[in-house]
């Protein structure tokens, strides 16, 4: 029996991996090990510097053996990548009322014109 990450979701029995959209790659359920394409080679990862994989939207897929790219492409046309939506904007601060502009003349000069 294997028990998927904490992160991700329930699988049926016999799933040995999961596609997470998000890296365009696999997480491997027995070894516990991510697999990306890093120049033109499937690698495998204990971790992924920059991600955190509860943010990932995996899916299990019934392909079982050592070489889960081989399809690849059918798992990135089925889940596209989930879109990313821009950052909320902060609203403005509040501007401060500024002081009225003080004129440079003396008083006495202001009050003639």
């Amino acid at each position: 029996i294997i028990n998927p990450p904490a992160w991700g979701p329930q699988v049926p029995s016999g799933t040995q991996y999961y596609y997470i959209p998000e890296i365009n790659g696999f997480y491997d359920l027995y070894s516990q090990r991510y697999i990306v394409l890093r120049n033109g080679s499937w690698l495998t990862f204990i971790t992924l510097a920059g991600y955190n994989p509860y943010y990932f939207h995996p899916v299990p897929v019934t392909y079982r053996g050592r070489q889960p790219w081989r399809y690849v492409n059918t798992y990135r046309a089925r889940y596209p990548r989930p879109v990313q939506l821009p950052r909320p904007i902060q609203p403005p601060r509040p501007v401060q009322p500024s002081q009225p502009a003080q004129s440079s003349r003396p008083a006495q000069q202001r009050s003639q014109r």
